[in-house]
């Protein structure tokens, strides 16, 4: 179910609005699209696929998609596959990165750069973690 998925994380469902859900984790907080009937106090795995992640470009407006999942951090690695580029960005948490090479040189990318990313709501998935 799993199988290419990098971005993985375990969280309790903390509220529940008509189309939304906030999943926490420690420090951790992220929102979602119900997906399923899911009720505050949810055990939950969720995840999130490194081309789902968008890299935000200073001083220009965040689009409303993301303005609910923002995070800063530091670029700590990167992987050159053919005409991608893999990177882990340091955070609140780790999360795996995916993007053409292009987007790697065009931003001066580079270990331990500070970047600004927002995470679309529609690419982050759901499953229950109660047994």
């Amino acid at each position: 179910m799993y199988q290419g998925i990098k971005n993985i994380y375990r969280g309790v469902i903390t509220a529940v609005e008509s189309d939304k859900v906030v999943i926490e984790d420690g420090a951790f907080k992220i929102i979602a699209l119900k997906e399923k009937n899911f009720n505050a106090g949810h055990r939950v795995k969720f995840c999130i696929r490194p081309q789902d992640i968008k890299i935000l470009k200073d001083n220009e407006p965040v689009r409303d998609e993301l303005k609910d999942n923002l995070f800063t951090g530091e670029i700590v690695s990167h992987l050159f596959h053919n005409e991608f580029c893999n990177i882990k960005f340091k955070s609140i948490v780790d999360f795996k990165l995916k993007f053409p090479i292009y987007i790697y040189q065009r931003y001066h990318f580079h270990v331990g750069k500070k970047i600004f990313i927002g995470i679309w709501q529609k690419g982050i998935s759901i499953f229950s973690d109660e047994e």
